[in-house]
């Protein structure tokens, strides 16, 4: 996603439930973003941009944002499940 509020209230979203963030910036190409998904283990990914072609689900988040606005209620947990990570980063291998 790109920088926005909508990707803060995602992060946040991420870690309430126990899952993590990996940033994949819009401006890699798709065979990046792809191994990125692929090499990351992750089940689903949440983004702004057109779906990739790839096995793992993808949510567009607009699509919730418009969807929770047009609901009555939000549904709120308060159990905060504990997960492993809060964010995993890959590098150029240089750091």
């Amino acid at each position: 996603m790109k920088p926005s509020t909508n990707l803060i209230i995602v992060i946040l979203a991420l870690y309430q439930i126990g899952a993590y963030y990996l940033p994949i910036a819009h401006s890699f190409p798709k065979k990046r973003k792809l191994l990125f998904l692929k090499d990351s283990n992750s089940d689903c990914y949440i983004s702004d941009e057109e779906e990739l072609k790839t096995n793992k689900k993808y949510i567009n988040v607009m699509k919730l944002i418009n969807k929770a606005k047009n609901n009555n209620h939000i549904a709120t947990h308060s159990k905060i499940k504990e997960g492993k990570y809060a964010y995993r980063i890959y590098t150029s291998g240089s750091t």
